[in-house]
């Protein structure tokens, strides 16, 4: 797990990967959960902002608005 976490956070880091070797196996671990589950709030909130703004929109254009972006409605 640990050695997954540390590849997947090299990648995700890019340039900045280096500061991993300061970081224990479990400190690793730890980021990694802490940025996929800030991940996931951001994807909820981006969802909900996008429901949102789309009320303003006329509901003929709504689904070509969303395939034009690339969100399944």
């Amino acid at each position: 797990m640990a050695a997954d976490a540390r590849a997947e956070l090299r990648r995700v880091l890019g340039n900045d990967a280096d500061l991993l070797k300061a970081l224990s196996d479990p400190d690793v671990a730890r980021l990694h959960l802490l940025i996929e589950a800030a991940r996931r709030q951001q994807r909820v909130a981006l969802k909900d902002a996008q429901q949102h703004a789309l009320r303003y929109v006329p509901a003929l254009l709504r689904k070509p608005l969303l395939a034009l972006f690339g969100v399944r409605p």
